[in-house]
């Protein structure tokens, strides 16, 4: 049987491109769907097989939504010959394999989801270019190579997530020239090189993820203003743009504002999947675990043994150089200087809430020359000392 039967589609004679696209899907679903998991069937309309949107008139298929589907099959290059499709989400759906250029064909497409799978190679060109594209989540996959100079069409590209990858080489200049990105995750993965200055000049990016990479030189500071930013993790110098020149950005080290700049960027990497009350709408008094004394006022204690981390221990606490107390085990220490949270310790029992962080101590460390105590017992951290 076949897609005019009348079944799959009710008028084959009005809908001769549905009809086509019909027959598409099925020549395609060994690939895609190897263990038959899909309904895809000439028995059953096409408006309710698995995961197809069909709409417009002359009626097309405009989405194809399998994400959480267990294909494990291959993502087929003649999805290319569905013209009108506006969504293709194949996230976390055990596909392999790598992305086929002729998808770059599809000039409608207005998100492409390929998270969380196991697929290889790199992003072809021809998808780097998609003039339409507004999403591009292809975070926890297998790609390498550079990321491609020109992806992302400047008017169109808003969220990009290419975490949790084996991209190499550095983060591309075009990337300044995508003016509605709200979202930039490249955390993860094997970049090297500085960070474009001309992010900082991105009025809508709300997140920028770049923690896990090798990044070197400095940190733009209008960076600083993005609601939700991992950079100063890094360790390194503002920076920012005069004229042409790039210059180093001279940093008050005895401003707290400064410190709470610090902690804000690296809260989330330190949490993890705990809660920490860190923000700017809030006074430093009621943020948790952390004391500010002296005059002028400094962060001189962070205390936050038994939070339940779950996160990494951050580098950009290297730049506390007033810190006198990290507390960020959960074991045994004879001292007064920690808080109640961490006081069951001293009689020999674990916090009801243990933390968990993991990773490599940070060298950085080592710039806290007035750090008096420092406790990351019973945490799962690796590496040297």
């Amino acid at each position: 049987m076949s897609c005019s039967n009348g079944v799959v589609v009710s008028e084959p004679g009005l809908d001769i491109d549905l009809v086509g696209e019909c027959e598409t899907l099925l020549s395609i679903k060994d690939v895609l769907d190897p263990t038959g998991v899909l309904n895809w069937s000439t028995e059953i309309e096409i408006e309710s097989w698995d995961g197809v949107e069909v709409a417009g008139w002359p009626r097309r298929i405009t989405t194809l939504w399998l994400e959480f589907s267990r294909l494990r099959g291959r993502i087929p290059r003649e999805l290319a010959d569905l013209e009108r499709l506006t969504v293709l989400n194949l996230g976390e759906a055990g596909l392999r394999g790598e992305i086929p250029e002729e998808l770059g064909d599809l000039e409608d497409l207005r998100e492409l989801h390929l998270h969380a799978n196991g697929l290889d190679g790199g992003i072809p060109e021809s998808v780097a270019m998609m003039p339409r594209l507004e999403v591009l989540d292809l975070r926890g996959n297998q790609l390498s190579g550079p990321i491609p100079s020109t992806l992302g069409n400047p008017s169109a590209m808003w969220w990009l997530g290419l975490n949790e990858n084996r991209f190499v080489g550095e983060i591309p200049e075009h990337f300044t020239s995508l003016r509605r990105l709200a979202v930039l995750n490249l955390s993860d993965n094997r970049l090297t090189g500085q960070i474009p200055i001309g992010l900082g000049d991105l009025n809508e990016l709300g997140v920028l993820f770049l923690a896990g990479n090798q990044i070197t030189g400095c940190v733009p500071d209008r960076l600083l203003d993005v609601r939700d930013v991992d950079v100063m993790g890094f360790g390194l110098p503002l920076c920012s743009r005069e004229g042409e020149v790039v210059v180093t950005v001279e940093v008050d080290g005895s401003g707290l504002e400064r410190d709470l700049e610090v902690l804000l960027s690296v809260r989330d990497e330190l949490a993890g999947d705990a809660l920490l009350n860190w923000s700017a709408e809030l006074p430093i008094e009621q943020w948790d675990g952390v004391t500010a004394s002296g005059d002028p006022a400094r962060v001189t204690e962070i205390d936050l043994g038994g939070y339940a981390l779950t996160g990494r221990l951050p580098a950009g606490f290297g730049e506390l150089d007033e810190l006198r107390v990290l507390n960020l085990g959960s074991g045994d220490m004879t001292t007064e200087a920690f808080g109640p949270r961490d006081r069951a310790s001293l009689k020999g029992e674990l916090p009801p809430r243990r933390n968990r962080l993991t990773g490599p101590i940070p060298v950085e460390l080592g710039r806290l020359e007035k750090l008096e105590v420092l406790n990351l017992g019973y945490n799962d951290l690796d590496g040297e000392i």
